[in-house]
C-alpha cells in the first residue's frame, strides 16, 4: 500500500506542475495557487478547525461553476449525470450534482500529506458544520461503517439525514497521505446520490501512469478468516471485503448487498439506538420501542435478536449478541430483492458461527 500511493502521489505531482502537457488523461487545474500539488506540504492543516492561509480557503467548498474544471486524477465509477466542476487547487476530482426544485450536492476528492488532522477530528468537524455535536472514538464507531477501495480502507460518515444540510464523506488513512471524498448539499439529493457516491469510493484509483515505470504492485487479495476462538462457514458465492478494527469481517453478496460483522466493546450503544441507526439509514422513522419488532433465533451456539427493515428500496437484517463484555452484529443490507435472495443464505451463516468455549 506505500508502494501504490507514493507512485500515485508522485504522478498527481509530476502531472500538475507539468503545465505544457495537457493531455485528456491528465489533471488539469485552471488558475493555480503557488503550490503546485495537493500532496505538498500546506502550511497549516486545513481539515483541523484552524483558520486557512490568505487565499486558500475550505479545500472541499465548490468555486463557481463555470468552463474552469478540474478534470478528475482517478478513474472509477461516476453517473453520467454527474457534471464536472471547478473547486480549489487541492482537489483530485470535483463534481455538481443537480436535483429537482434547484436542489445541488457538491462532490470532491481531496489528498492531503500526513495525518491531516486525523480521522476523528475531520468528522467532528463536519459535523459542527451541519449543527451536529462532536462525538468521541466510541461515538464514532456507532455512527460510521468501513468501506473496501483500490487505496485502503475507508470510514464512511452519513451525517445530516433529515436536517436542512447533509454530508456523506469518508476517510482514507493511509501511512504518508489522507484521501477525502465528501458529497454535501440538499439532503434528499444526497440520499438520492449515495450509493453511487458510495460505489465511487469503492472504485476510484490514480488514473495515470508515467511512461515506462514498473506497474503499481497488486493490491493482496482479502481473506475474511474469523478471529481466534471464532468459526463460521461462509456461503457459497460470497466475495471477502476489507476488514479491520471494529470490523471483524465483510461479504459482497450477490446484485450489490452486503454482510458485515462488527465487534464493539460493552453495549455497542444499546438495542434501540443501533435498530434506529439502521432504519434511518435506509429512510425508515425511528422506533419508539422495540417490542413487537424482533425475532429470537438460535445461531452461533446462543440466542439472538434479529430485525427484518425494508425502506422504499433497500433493506437490511440484522442479529446481534453480547459475549464476554463485547457485543457482535451482523448485519445484511444492501437492494430489497437482493437481500430477500440472500436472507436464507445469511441465516446459515449465522448458525454456522461457533464463538468456542466460554
Amino acid at each position: 500500500m506505500e508502494l501504490f500511493f507514493s507512485r500515485a502521489a508522485s504522478i498527481l505531482a509530476l502531472l500538475l506542475v507539468a503545465g505544457g502537457c495537457r493531455r485528456e488523461s491528465e489533471i488539469s487545474v485552471y488558475e493555480l495557487p503557488k503550490e503546485s500539488s495537493p500532496l505538498a506540504a500546506q502550511p497549516t492543516d486545513p481539515h483541523g478547525g484552524m483558520a486557512m492561509p490568505e487565499g486558500r480557503g475550505d479545500p472541499h467548498a465548490a468555486m463557481p461553476s463555470g468552463d474552469q474544471v478540474i478534470q478528475p486524477g482517478v478513474v472509477g465509477e461516476v453517473p453520467d449525470h454527474w457534471q464536472l466542476a471547478a473547486g480549489s487547487s487541492m482537489r483530485i476530482a470535483s463534481y455538481r450534482v443537480e436535483g429537482d426544485d434547484g436542489a445541488v450536492a457538491d462532490i470532491s476528492l481531496v489528498t492531503l500529506p500526513g495525518a491531516a488532522g486525523g480521522v476523528l477530528d475531520n468528522i467532528n468537524r463536519w459535523r459542527t458544520q451541519i449543527g451536529l455535536d462532536a462525538v468521541d472514538e466510541a461515538g464514532l464507531a456507532a455512527v460510521s461503517e468501513k468501506r473496501t477501495s483500490p487505496v485502503g480502507e475507508a470510514v464512511v460518515v452519513d451525517l445530516g439525514e433529515g436536517s436542512e444540510e447533509r454530508i456523506i464523506a469518508a476517510v482514507i488513512s493511509l501511512s504518508d497521505a489522507t484521501w477525502f471524498y465528501k458529497m454535501r448539499g440538499d439532503p434528499n439529493l444526497v440520499g438520492l446520490e449515495k450509493q453511487a457516491f458510495l460505489r465511487w469510493i469503492e472504485t476510484a484509483k490514480v488514473k495515470v501512469e508515467i511512461p515506462g515505470a514498473a506497474p503499481l504492485a497488486p493490491i493482496a487479495p482479502v481473506v475474511a478468516t474469523p478471529p481466534p476462538g471464532v468459526e463460521w462457514t461462509v456461503p457459497e458465492g460470497w466475495q471477502p471485503l476489507s476488514a479491520g478494527g471494529m470490523r471483524v469481517a465483510a461479504f459482497q453478496v450477490s446484485d450489490g448487498a452486503e454482510v458485515t460483522v462488527i465487534r464493539l466493546g460493552g453495549d455497542g450503544g444499546g438495542d434501540l439506538a443501533n435498530v434506529n441507526r439502521w432504519r434511518g439509514q435506509i429512510g425508515l422513522d425511528a422506533l419508539e420501542v422495540l417490542d413487537g419488532a424482533l425475532e429470537n433465533i438460535e445461531a452461533g451456539g446462543v440466542s439472538m435478536p434479529l430485525i427484518d427493515m425494508t425502506g422504499a428500496d433497500q433493506e437490511t437484517v440484522a442479529a446481534w449478541t453480547r459475549l464476554d463484555g463485547a457485543s457482535w452484529f451482523f448485519k445484511l443490507t444492501g437492494p430489497t430483492d437482493a437481500v430477500k435472495s440472500e436472507r436464507q443464505a445469511f441465516l446459515g451463516f449465522l448458525k454456522s458461527i461457533h464463538f468456542g468455549e466460554r
